[in-house]
């Protein structure tokens, strides 16, 4: 019996420690889970991951997507500003889209992530076209 409450207040903790993760996860992880969910057209997730003022444009994003088959290659994240309020993350690697066996491919180095806090979590509030 005393192995099974250790067991079970072990995976309490750890799963406490999962959801403070969530909260307070760093710009590069939450642009990263935008792009992931993005690619594999993850709605939920990336409503997640958006602030209130671009939810609509991601959503668009999303929806030009749908019909075609999507690859999220060769991802490497890393933050280039961050003032605590407002982050910036810049990304390699690229989103392949595939339409009756014809290539696309989404360049991801050409655009400038920008996060700010809410609530205690970081969500991506616009884009910027362009290297900063």
């Amino acid at each position: 019996m005393r192995s099974f409450l250790m067991k079970l207040s072990g995976y309490m903790i750890l799963g406490l420690m999962m959801i403070g993760c969530n909260n307070i996860a760093a710009p590069v992880e939450v642009t990263k889970t935008y792009l992931i969910a993005m690619a594999s057209k993850d709605a939920n997730q990336i409503s997640a991951c958006s602030s209130a003022e671009w939810e609509i444009e991601a959503q668009k994003m999303l929806d030009s997507f749908i019909g075609v088959d999507t690859i999220l290659e060769d991802l490497v994240c890393r933050e280039i500003e961050n003032d605590g309020l407002e982050a910036k993350v810049n990304c390699d690697g690229r989103i392949i889209m595939t339409y009756n066996n014809e290539d696309m491919e989404l360049e991801l180095s050409v655009v400038t992530f920008v996060l700010k806090q809410n609530r205690n979590e970081w969500q991506i509030y616009k884009l910027d076209y362009g290297v900063q």
